[in-house]
């Protein structure tokens, strides 16, 4: 998580490792299909997490049968989707770029099994999932990097954010949290309280020149799950669009998801990149 300190000002969070753009649309005509997903966890790990890597495996499965073998993960630097880096495993596949996304679910059914290996036991999921197309062309000339001073951070380190546009565009930047509640994975990180334009005209930081005098984004490494990782996996989401989008603070992911759905693709665009963080010794 990230730890946003003005003099103790807190509650914004951290993100974690690769680098994709993934083009935004309306929701287009949606179609139900089967999917099935399994993961082999060592018993350690959290059956819940384990499942929840299932359940992901089996929406790319339906993914992959409406729109064929489009799917994309891109830079995988710190992110090494390790037995002990759960959320890695989840965020590469939450994430991953493709023509489509699933809006929702049905008949979704878990049953976690022993292996023939000692310690390994196996996740499987079966669902429905509801695969809506995205409609429209991105304009190419639309777009921006996200840039991070480093790819993974240790307890009480601060990250600097920077957006490279290649137009004006207005900036909202989210992280996603995979051990969160559910109904707030997704938190409202840039603008903020201390760094409120959300306008972007050129190369610029978060925080600001300005906001830099008021507080820090000091990475924190979580309490909330994760407790037998020694790092995890955090993404920011950042979505640059042509006009001012009014979000929220918090969604919950699949809200998040839906929403980007009803933006058009040649209007924003969507850059997520993620980074790790080392448990303190």
């Amino acid at each position: 998580m990230t730890a946003v300190r003005q003099t103790g000002w807190k509650g914004l969070r951290s993100a974690a490792l690769t680098l994709a753009v993934l083009l935004l649309a309306p929701a287009a005509r949606a179609e139900w299909t089967p999917g099935v997903g399994e993961y082999l966890f060592p018993t350690q790990m959290p059956e819940a997490e384990a499942c929840r890597i299932a359940e992901e495996k089996a929406k790319q499965a339906a993914l992959i049968r409406v729109l064929g073998e489009r799917l994309a993960v891109d830079d995988i630097e710190v992110c090494q989707e390790k037995s002990e880096d759960a959320s890695c495993a989840l965020g590469r596949l939450v994430w991953a770029a493709s023509e489509g996304e699933v809006r929702a679910l049905r008949g979704l059914h878990s049953a976690t099994t022993a292996t023939p290996t000692p310690g390994i036991r196996q996740c499987r999921v079966t669902l429905e999932a509801d695969v809506v197309r995205w409609r429209g062309e991105p304009d190419p000339a639309f777009q921006f990097a996200l840039i991070l001073n480093q790819t993974a951070f240790r307890d009480g380190e601060a990250m600097t954010i920077t957006v490279e546009p290649s137009q004006p565009m207005h900036l909202a930047v989210f992280q996603w949290l995979p051990y969160e509640r559910r109904d707030r994975q997704v938190q409202r990180l840039f603008p903020n309280a201390m760094d409120k334009d959300d306008r972007i005209t050129g190369r610029a930081t978060i925080p600001s020149t300005d906001g830099a005098r008021r507080y820090s984004l000091d990475m924190e490494f979580p309490k909330a799950g994760q407790a037998h990782a020694p790092l995890v996996s955090e993404y920011l989401l950042a979505v640059g669009s042509r006009k001012p989008i009014p979000f929220r603070d918090s969604y919950g992911l699949e809200e998040f998801k839906a929403l980007l759905l009803e933006i058009p693709r040649s209007e924003a665009r969507l850059v997520r990149k993620g980074y790790a963080i080392v448990r303190p010794q």
